[in-house]
């Protein structure tokens, strides 16, 4: 099968629970979910983020793909990793979890190791400043 003759992702039948619509906000609370009259989750979507219903998130995106194509979607954002409380906020899916560090986590990570070397090239070009009339490096 050729990546040309695959199906387009709309172009499959929706999920059953179409039929409740978009939510204005996807549910992040029990309460939530219970004012969209769900009983449930399809699926359940753990950021380490900051949850915010706009395209520039991942988790935003993701989600309302999911629910485009008729699956009940909720997020648990920040959770608190050493308890799994965090994790029971909104019940058990039906389907799967999907789970991600979050948007800032490998920039962050760049960025740090970014200004250490600047740090460190600081302190060596520093050293030769130092040294340079003493040891004629």
């Amino acid at each position: 099968m050729n990546i040309l003759d695959a199906k387009h992702i709309f172009s499959y039948r929706k999920y059953w629970a179409q039929r409740f619509g978009s939510a204005k906000e996807l549910p992040m609370s029990m309460e939530e979910m219970e004012a969209l009259g769900w009983d449930s989750c399809d699926v359940i979507l753990v950021t380490g983020d900051a949850y915010v219903d706009h395209p520039s998130f991942g988790m935003a995106v993701i989600g309302r793909v999911l629910e485009a194509q008729g699956f009940r979607v909720g997020i648990i954002s920040q959770p608190d990793w050493k308890s799994a409380d965090d994790f029971k906020r909104l019940g058990k899916p039906n389907l799967f979890f999907g789970v991600t560090g979050g948007n800032m986590d490998s920039i962050e990570r760049l960025m740090s190791i970014h200004i250490a070397a600047v740090r460190h090239i600081k302190k060596c070009l520093l050293l030769l400043v130092v040294l340079k009339p003493v040891y004629d490096v």
